[in-house]
């Protein structure tokens, strides 16, 4: 179990280990957001730019898989036109939720085991929009239909703490406290 409350970005073998915010989170289902794209599982992972710690390791880590992608898939030159996962909130996105922040994106054909903070596998639900979780994931350089660039593989995702929902539904019981509203079930004769 992880104890630190700043967790600070690392690397086992090729695995990256972050922190962010959640966003766009397909975790329950395979999604699409083009239509005829191949469904994945998805989430966009958003990392405020005061974290200098975390933003300076994955700009490493990019660096490290665009050698890599020189050599294994480039043949030998790093492309000039080469797509990068690490994007600017303040440039590309008209989102209160990416203001200020760098983002990428990570995703996976195959279904991605989520964690609760006590490192228990839970139910993917539990991993919502807007809250904060661990990501492992990795960076791997790919040559695609005449696409370059370096993408980033989810392997797994860890809830790390609640925050406000992103663009959807709340997570906590909108009905609690709610006058008129019994909620332990007893004036259901009443219906």
């Amino acid at each position: 179990m992880i104890k630190n409350k700043q967790f600070k970005p690392q690397k086992k073998g090729d695995r990256l280990f972050i922190r962010a915010r959640l966003s766009y989170v397909h975790l329950d289902a395979p999604w699409a957001g083009n239509e005829g794209a191949d469904k994945k599982y998805s989430v966009s992972c958003i990392v405020p730019k005061d974290d200098k710690e975390t933003i300076t390791f994955l700009e490493k880590e990019i660096e490290a898989a665009k050698a890599e992608g020189k050599t294994k898939k480039w043949g030998g030159v790093i492309p000039k036109k080469l797509s990068l996962p690490l994007r600017d909130g303040d440039e590309e996105k008209e989102d209160e939720a990416y203001k200020n922040s760098m983002f990428f994106s990570a995703s996976s054909q195959q279904p991605v085991k989520t964690f609760d903070r006590g490192t228990q596998e839970c139910e993917p639900s539990k991993i919502y929009s807007g809250c904060w979780g661990i990501v492992s994931l990795k960076l791997f350089p790919y040559d695609a239909a005449g696409n370059k660039g370096i993408g980033a593989g989810l392997n797994q995702v860890m809830f790390w703490a609640d925050d406000d929902t992103l663009g959807g539904a709340s997570q906590g019981n909108d009905f609690e406290d709610i006058e008129g509203i019994d909620m332990d079930g007893e004036d259901l004769d009443d219906l």
